[in-house]
C-alpha cells in the first residue's frame, strides 16, 4: 500500500504500462491500473493527454486524502519487473519440460523392456522394425472416425505446445 506521505511527484514518477491501439486514423492509449484512456491523432499527443489525466487524478486523490487508493503499477507491487514478465514463461517452460521428460521416460522404458532380452544387433533392428510395423498396421486398421479423433487430439496437443515453442523461439532470434 502506498503511504499517505507520498506526494504528487512520487506518483508521477511511477512508470505505468500503457496500451496503445490504432483505431482508424486515431490512437487509443490506455492505463488499466488507473482506468485512464485517451484518443488522439498522434501517439505523442496521446501520451501528453494521458499524463495530464494522470496528474489530475493523482492531484484530486491527494487533495481529498485518498492517496492510499492510488493503484501502483503491477511491477511495482513487491516483485521486480523482470520477474513479472518471466513468471508465465517459466511456468510454461517447466510444464513443457515435465511433459517431455515423462513422455521420453515412458518411451525409453518401453524400448528398454523390448530390447533387454535381445543380444544381437540384428535382433534389435528387427524388433524396432516390428514395433514400427505394428504401429503402422494398427493405424491402418483404425476406422475413419478413430483416425479423425486421433488427428484432433494431436492438433490439440500441438496447439497447446505452440505458445511454449513460440516463447522459446524468442530466446534464439535469427541473425
Amino acid at each position: 500500500m502506498p503511504s499517505a506521505q507520498h506526494n504528487l511527484e512520487y506518483y508521477q514518477s511511477l512508470n505505468y504500462h500503457v496500451i496503445v491501439k490504432k483505431s482508424g486514423s486515431k490512437f487509443l492509449l490506455y492505463i488499466s491500473e488507473l482506468g485512464l484512456i485517451t484518443e488522439s491523432a498522434g501517439i505523442e499527443e496521446g501520451y501528453r493527454n494521458l499524463e495530464l489525466q494522470k496528474t489530475e487524478l493523482f492531484r484530486k486523490l491527494i487533495e481529498i486524502d485518498a492517496s492510499d487508493e492510488i493503484c501502483l503499477p503491477r511491477w511495482h507491487r513487491g516483485t521486480s519487473k523482470l520477474f513479472c514478465e518471466l513468471k508465465i514463461f517459466i511456468v510454461k517452460f517447466v510444464t513443457a519440460l515435465l511433459i517431455l521428460s515423462i513422455g521420453s521416460g515412458i518411451i525409453v522404458l518401453v524400448a528398454m523392456k523390448k530390447i533387454s532380452g535381445m543380444q544381437q544387433k540384428g535382433q534389435i533392428l528387427s524388433a524396432a522394425g516390428d514395433m514400427i510395423n505394428n504401429v503402422l498396421n494398427k493405424a491402418e486398421r483404425l476406422s475413419p472416425e478413430s483416425k479423425n479423433g486421433l488427428r484432433m487430439r494431436m492438433r490439440i496437443i500441438a496447439a497447446n505446445l505452440k505458445p511454449i515453442t513460440d516463447e522459446i523461439h524468442i530466446l534464439f532470434p535469427k541473425k
